[in-house]
């Protein structure tokens, strides 16, 4: 899980630098990696919580 959250913060940075063409705004990226992070609280044998919420 904390794979998939680090590769969308990446992606989301890349969207921004304008390194990535992407049909999503970097906004909506963001937003999923905050989602996975919200949820992965729920994940059974996730170690990441809601301390992990961050703006980046």
């Amino acid at each position: 899980m904390l794979d998939f959250i680090d590769f969308k913060g990446r992606v989301a940075a890349g969207i921004r630098a304008c390194r990535i063409l992407s049909i999503l705004p970097a906004e909506l990226v963001d937003h999923i990696r905050r989602e996975a992070l919200f949820f992965s609280e729920y994940w059974p044998g996730s170690k990441v919580g809601r301390d992990h919420l961050g703006g980046n």
